[in-house]
């Protein structure tokens, strides 16, 4: 769905398509507030096979593990497709490792026009509301606003989701609103 403003068009279509519609919000910012928190963590980007292996953990733990070996897969080319990007120099993926385990992480990559978008923000469940979010889309903004090309960073979150809260805090400000259309299965 073209546009900015999240129409979804029609949703008698979207039925006869076997589609649903999801309304994500687009937010930007040249800068983001300092953090008032520290967290009792190590922020870093990743780094070989144990720090992309605890990536895939990290997703498993925030979005649940899969339910079949396909789903499995897919998930680990994903992964693997970030790690691929960031070892070719096109991004950073910045974690936060507590006691050594990898317990918040996102990416960050330039995408031209000026423009860097946060990938795949996630916090483990059982670590969430430390800070550990915030300190590591500071440290991917910091790293990568160094880049004379980037000035906007871009983050999309739902709308609806707690996360939306912190992107606003740490200075990003609604832009648009993106439409998606899903089929099942």
């Amino acid at each position: 769905m073209d546009g900015v403003t999240g129409l979804v068009g029609d949703t008698s279509e979207h039925e006869v398509l076997g589609v649903t519609a999801e309304v994500n919000t687009v937010l930007t910012a040249d800068r983001l507030v300092p953090s008032v928190a520290t967290p009792q963590a190590e922020i870093r980007a990743l780094i070989g096979d144990v720090d992309w292996g605890q990536a895939l953990e990290l997703d498993f733990a925030c979005y649940g593990l899969p339910s079949d070996d396909d789903s499995r897969r897919f998930a680990e080319r994903r992964v693997a497709g970030y790690r691929g990007l960031c070892e070719a120099g096109h991004g950073i993926w910045i974690g936060a490792f507590v006691e050594g385990h990898l317990r918040a992480g996102a990416g960050l990559f330039a995408v031209g026009s000026g423009l860097a978008r946060f990938q795949n923000v996630g916090t483990h469940p059982d670590f969430r509301r430390r800070g550990l979010a915030s300190a590591v889309l500071h440290h991917a903004a910091q790293r990568t606003l160094l880049d004379p090309g980037v000035r906007t960073l871009v983050i999309v979150a739902d709308p609806d989701d707690s996360a939306i809260r912190l992107y606003r805090g740490l200075g990003f400000v609604d832009r648009e609103r993106q439409v998606q259309l899903h089929k099942a299965g």
